[in-house]
């Protein structure tokens, strides 16, 4: 957080954006959503985000702990090398859309990083040996990397400038499709084990992008 806080303090705004009138907390919501309703790839976007919360991030906040423990029969510290590893992917992926910034066609690489990502999800549902698993998790972390901040590039340029706060803010609500999936996930994976909750989340979410 502190490098964060450094790298931040070299940022120079050139230009003062108009700041559009101030009413209510409702009211912002609803030109925000009048806004999203009428920019359909905005919408699609916020779409896409609802979904790769719902179906995605479980592979890492939830399920992978119970894959190491149950399937991969390792320890914490293998569980730590797991996560570690799709950190890594994630941040690789995210440093490539950084120096491609201006890469044609982003909303196809938005699609078919979460469609990876998904795809990773089902792949490492079959994997047995925990040394396969680490380079299937650097891929999924990649295309994590590749969709999410993909995805905040279109909707930052895509968005009007009086109107980025209020769509960025429906862009986190997203993020409550996480809980939802994890108590799916959870659910799944305590009745059926936890490879089938792996490959039901992947297949869902191939299907609903």
């Amino acid at each position: 957080y502190a490098s964060s806080v450094l790298l931040f303090t070299g940022i120079k705004a050139t230009s003062k954006a108009p700041i559009g009138s101030i009413g209510s907390v409702i009211g912002n919501m609803r030109e925000g959503l009048g806004y999203v309703r009428s920019t359909p790839v905005v919408y699609g976007l916020i779409v896409v985000a609802f979904i790769v919360n719902l179906t995605g991030f479980p592979l890492y906040y939830g399920l992978l702990a119970v894959l190491a423990k149950d399937v991969l029969e390792t320890t914490s510290q293998g569980l730590g090398q797991l996560l570690g590893m799709y950190s890594v992917g994630t941040i690789v992926g995210s440093i490539i859309v950084a120096v491609f910034a201006g890469m044609r066609m982003p909303g196809r690489t938005v699609m078919a990083a979460s469609a990876l990502w998904h795809v990773s999800s089902i792949v490492i549902a079959y994997v047995r040996w925990f040394t396969v698993s680490l380079p299937i998790l650097f891929f999924a972390g990649l295309a994590h990397g590749f969709a999410m901040i993909t995805m905040t590039m279109m909707i930052l340029t895509l968005t009007r400038a009086e109107m980025r706060g209020r769509v960025l803010g429906l862009r986190h609500l997203a993020v409550y499709g996480l809980p939802l999936g994890l108590f799916l996930s959870g659910f799944v994976a305590q009745r059926y084990g936890v490879s089938v909750a792996l490959v039901v989340n992947g297949v869902a979410g191939l299907g609903a992008l």
